[in-house]
């Protein structure tokens, strides 16, 4: 070794000695810094120029490499560094240009910033290769001054800064959305979407075994008079008190899960004997109905509880959830605070079914439904924008039907799709009806069922119903969930991507209550995201929630695509969504739905004042 390179190696030495004592100090993480350069002259002098310098106030540890192969592997062995200092020319002439390509693409490293340096002139890469690579500055040896080096570095560090607090941001809310996929935010309970898959895993473990295992399904008594009466404020924390009294009282296989509302249930797998689950209803029972004393109120609640048994009542996750849910309303009918075991001859809800049944397919030949009209508003103007068309019943006997009480039987029966083509020329015709009356064009968002967008029929009956009404294909909106699309990510892809063909925008409905993965969401042709109402609700009252609802906000920006968000029913919610971002809203703060007649009204006086 030569009394120069005694003299390069002890200068590295008692840099490293002297970031390590600095960070052993102040407790800061310094800057990391890649040297690959074949003349050690050149690491020498780089480090005398900058080794007493603190970027951006944190110190900097330099790693030398004095070939591509070693800066091959400081890249795969640091990959946290902050910037790399790139001789262009050193074995061969595209030594330093095989190294971006390799950093970039073989080793994925998008954040660390390149400074490539020559010695040689005409060396400059060309700007596409620039481009490419996302290369940071070019510097001549020769050239190169201390205070070029100086604010060279500074403006790459900069440059990693910004890229890597976003990406930082980025994980956050991928980790916010992937927490929605399987889990309740409210209760910290395994959500329907979990609580399934965990059926089916247990189903096939229980068949394989010839064990048993059962589904309790929990319904509170009487929630509602406690939301009505006292706030969903006092109603939410009840019920993260309940989930937080189910869960303490299963076993660590067992799995507590917040089914919807008020609804929970419980699954017992690995049940030698069926009769246990009638022990944990009685648990679960005692537990529920025990006082509660919340914001200085004492409460008291019980509940009704249905159970199925597997494989006796069903073999998949749905016909257990569904059995154990005709069990608990026998509890209720029961008089409720009980369980039930379910049983085949339960028929009381079947027959409520079934005239409801009958009557919607009547009720679609006497034309008895109509269309309410929730306005939607631009945050920034204050001027409506949009519509959802929301369908009721004017039933002949029962009134006003709203939409709870017959939709779950249209899904099961097969009339939620003659029903949604109803929906769909309807809303069309009367937004074409309203323009044509000279209200200002708005869009026309109309929800689709699952049966709906898989019958292969859609764009068909879209193409049809905006030519029967003459209604412009960009003033409609097809609204759908994320569990709909995510059932079958290809085919929706291609759904969706016909839909666009015709000219609609289309948005994911009640976003953030499901799940879709951020690689699938950047695959689907989307115009607007809607964040759900149980987000917006405790807006200003949960932190979590707050942050969730930025998050949405931050990853639909990101994609491009407008946020709407829905339930807005208190100025506070509307001046934090305006703030961060949200493009639109809709609630009672503004109107609830309306009548057709009434929803011009409406419009009419907003153009006045």
């Amino acid at each position: 070794m030569s009394d120069q390179d005694d003299e390069l190696y002890s200068f590295e030495d008692d840099a490293k000695d002297a970031s390590s004592k600095e960070t052993e100090d102040t407790g800061v993480i310094p800057w990391k810094i890649l040297m690959v350069d074949d003349s050690p002259e050149v690491h020498q002098v780089t480090r005398f120029v900058l080794r007493s310098m603190h970027f951006l106030g944190r110190p900097v540890e330099f790693i030398s490499g004095y070939s591509a192969m070693e800066g091959r592997q400081l890249i795969l062995e640091h990959p946290d560094a902050a910037v790399i200092l790139l001789d262009v020319v050193m074995e061969t002439d595209s030594a330093g240009l095989d190294m971006v390509k390799f950093i970039r693409e073989d080793a994925g490293n998008r954040l660390i910033r390149i400074i490539l340096r020559t010695g040689q002139p005409g060396q400059a890469p060309e700007a596409e290769v620039i481009q490419r690579y996302d290369i940071n500055d070019y510097k001549n040896k020769a050239e190169l001054s201390d205070d070029r080096l100086h604010t060279s570095v500074i403006l790459a560090l900069r440059s990693y800064e910004r890229l890597h607090n976003e990406f930082i941001k980025r994980q956050a809310s991928e980790r916010t959305i992937e927490y929605l996929a399987y889990y309740d935010v409210w209760t910290g309970l395994p959500n329907r979407t979990l609580l399934l898959d965990r059926i089916s895993q247990v189903v096939q473990s229980a068949v394989r075994h010839n064990w048993n295992a059962a589904v309790l399904y929990i319904d509170l008594d009487q929630f509602k008079r406690i939301n009505d009466s006292l706030g969903h404020e006092i109603g939410d924390l009840l019920l993260k008190t309940v989930a937080e009294r189910l869960r303490i009282l299963v076993r660590g296989e067992d799995t507590v899960a917040h089914v919807s509302g008020d609804e929970f249930a419980i699954l017992l797998p690995n049940l030698k004997d069926p009769e246990h689950s009638a022990r944990v209803a009685e648990k679960a029972l005692a537990a529920i109905q025990q006082p509660y004393q919340i914001e200085g109120q004492e409460l008291h609640i019980t509940a009704s509880i249905g159970i199925s048994v597997c494989p006796n009542d069903g073999s998949e996750g749905l016909t257990l959830i569904r059995n154990a849910d005709t069990a608990m309303y026998q509890s209720k009918a029961s008089g409720r605070n009980t369980y039930s075991f379910f049983k085949p001859e339960m028929t009381a809800r079947a027959l409520e079914n079934l005239r409801v049944s009958n009557d919607l397919r009547r009720a679609i030949a006497r034309n008895e439904f109509v269309l309410h009209y929730q306005p939607q508003v631009d945050l920034q103007t204050g001027r409506i924008v949009g519509a959802e068309a929301l369908i009721r019943w004017q039933h002949p006997e029962w009134g006003l039907v709203f939409p709870g009480k017959f939709i779950g039987v249209a899904e099961e029966t097969g009339l939620i799709q003659p029903m949604g083509e109803w929906v769909l020329r309807e809303a069309c015709r009367q937004n074409k009806a309203w323009q044509t009356a000279g209200l200002p064009p708005i869009d026309m968002a109309v929800n689709l069922s699952a049966r709906q967008f898989d019958c292969g029929r859609i764009e068909r009956v879209t193409t049809e119903a905006l030519a029967e009404t003459g209604l412009e294909a960009h003033h409609l909106e097809l609204e759908v969930t994320e569990s709909m699309i995510m059932q079958n990510v290809d085919q929706a892809i291609a759904v969706m991507k016909m839909l666009k063909t015709i000219g609609v925008k289309l948005s994911i409905d009640d976003f953030g209550t499901g799940y879709s993965s951020l690689n699938y969401l950047k695959r689907f042709p989307l115009d607007k995201l809607k964040i759900d109402q149980t987000f917006v609700r405790d807006i200003g009252i949960d932190e979590d929630d707050a942050s969730i609802v930025t998050a949405i906000i931050g990853l639909a920006k990101s994609l491009k695509l407008k946020v709407i968000a829905e339930g807005v029913e208190k100025e506070m919610q509307l001046n934090f969504l305006r703030d961060g971002g949200c493009d639109e809203m809709q609630g009672y703060y503004f109107s609830k739905p309306i009548p057709a007649a009434d929803f011009e009204a409406l419009v009419r006086k907003s153009l006045v004042t």
